[in-house]
């Protein structure tokens, strides 16, 4: 499967005049793939899984997921069309990268599979379990 990804990067300088400059790049890749790069050669962002209409999106500990205090993880879910934020304080320049999942394909020759009910190490605990089959419960952020 191959996941097409958008990575909007909003770069602000620190000090007068305060010019943004804003980029948008589109990515198609697969599981294990990285999408860019940080200036030392490591990966900011990496595709870990592709799920039905979801990614697990790994990222460097130097960006900081907007909107959590100190996660724990340095991986999450992303669904389709859904958008997360990511800043960087250590840089030249404020930097703020906005992650959104547009699409998931099948590759050539590849057979449809059913989105997964199993229940992940980190979904473990949020399960509820009914006669017909298996919901997961995640909270809405």
């Amino acid at each position: 499967m191959h996941a097409i990804v958008e990575v909007e990067s909003l770069s602000q300088d620190w000090k007068p005049p305060f010019a943004k400059k804003r980029e948008t790049k589109s990515f198609t890749v697969s599981e294990g793939e990285v999408i860019e790069l940080l200036k030392d050669g490591s990966p900011l962002f990496t595709i870990k899984s592709i799920q039905g209409d979801r990614i697990l999106l790994g990222y460097s500990r130097m960006y900081t997921l907007k909107g959590y205090e100190h996660p724990t993880e340095r991986q999450l879910w992303l669904a389709m069309h859904e958008a997360k934020k990511f800043s960087s304080l250590w840089e030249d320049n404020g930097i703020t990268k906005t992650v959104t999942l547009r699409s998931v394909k099948m590759s050539d020759g590849e057979v449809p599979v059913a989105p997964s009910t199993q229940v992940s190490d980190s979904d473990k605990g949020m399960a509820s379990r009914s006669n017909a089959d298996t919901e997961i419960y995640r909270p809405s952020q």
